[in-house]
């Protein structure tokens, strides 16, 4: 009987061996099929939000991110809209780049966005009534990104 239960035990880890090994090499197909059939998504607040607007200057582009409020019920009181500095050659970006940006889209600038590409450093300077502070600033290799932390005008 211990005879017959070893080779039992033998020949279930045989058979078990392929299904392993199928499973093992086919997990990341399997996970993007499942990722893609459940609809499930990065959190804005690792991605920085869809874009909305870019704009093109002379070796790089700025990129405007939507507002970033999303909470796991409802909106957050307070979020960041991110800010991409990209180049769009083969030329580095300059080691200093100011900008006024538009971050609700009213047309009229809301922040002014002072950028040490070098040192990773940066400013942020209010240009309307709305409160708006630096809260990160990213080093992405070639391109550099700035959070600005604002107040959801949709909650007080």
């Amino acid at each position: 009987m211990k005879r017959l239960k070893a080779i039992l035990g033998i020949v279930w880890a045989a058979a078990a061996l392929p299904i392993v090994l199928g499973g093992f090499f086919g997990m990341d197909r399997c996970a993007r099929q499942l990722v893609a059939s459940t609809g499930i998504h990065i959190s804005p607040w690792f991605t920085g939000g869809e874009a909305v607007r870019t704009t093109v200057h002379g070796g790089w582009q700025t990129i405007v991110h939507r507002p970033v409020f999303d909470g796991l019920f409802r909106d957050r009181p307070s979020g960041f809209i991110q800010v991409d500095w990209k180049p769009t050659g083969q030329a580095p970006l300059p080691q200093s780049i100011e900008e006024s940006e538009d971050l609700d889209g009213d047309g009229s600038p809301d922040v002014r966005i002072v950028l040490d590409t070098r040192a990773d450093h940066a400013e942020v300077f209010s240009l309307n009534q709305r409160p708006a502070s630096l809260r990160e600033v990213f080093n992405m290799g070639t391109w550099r990104a700035v959070r600005v932390e604002v107040k959801n005008p949709n909650r007080r």
